[in-house]
């Protein structure tokens, strides 16, 4: 019986591990483990003759569970490496510094204020039209 849960463990980490591409390794590695454990158990009750037969069963569960936790363990350096090299790529992006938009002028703003109320009300078109009348005069 620890034979098979042995190997099933021990496949369900190894799957788990390459399908999600190692994200799911607090999942995985666990189960590889309990693989690696059950299957080191059985094992040894095989030999020791308490259960009958099962003892191919526990081995492949043991080397399974053995594969997987080396699989975790490379699958750990591989990240390691490659944030390793993402962090350095990105130290050294030169990083162009973009001219900010320029707001609007002030100015533009204020008239084009201006131009609207001058639209809206007519105390503003005498507004606009005084203030542009006494800017020519000058």
């Amino acid at each position: 019986m620890l034979g098979i849960v042995g190997l099933s463990c021990a496949i369900a980490g190894c799957a788990l591990l390459v399908v999600a591409l190692g994200f799911l390794w607090f999942i995985s590695l666990p189960l590889s483990i309990a693989g690696l454990v059950c299957g080191l158990l059985g094992r040894q009750k095989a030999d020791r003759g308490e259960v009958d037969g099962g003892r191919g069963i526990s081995q492949a569960g043991f080397i399974v569970g053995i594969v997987g936790v080396v699989l975790h363990v490379l699958a750990l350096l591989v990240f390691v490496v490659l944030i390793g090299l993402l962090l350095d790529a990105a130290n050294e992006l030169e990083i162009e510094e973009r001219p900010r938009p320029r707001g609007l002028d002030r100015s533009a703003v204020s008239g084009f204020a201006a131009a609207v109320l001058a639209f809206v009300t007519p105390a503003g078109l005498e507004g606009l039209l005084g203030r542009q009348l006494g800017a020519v005069a000058r």
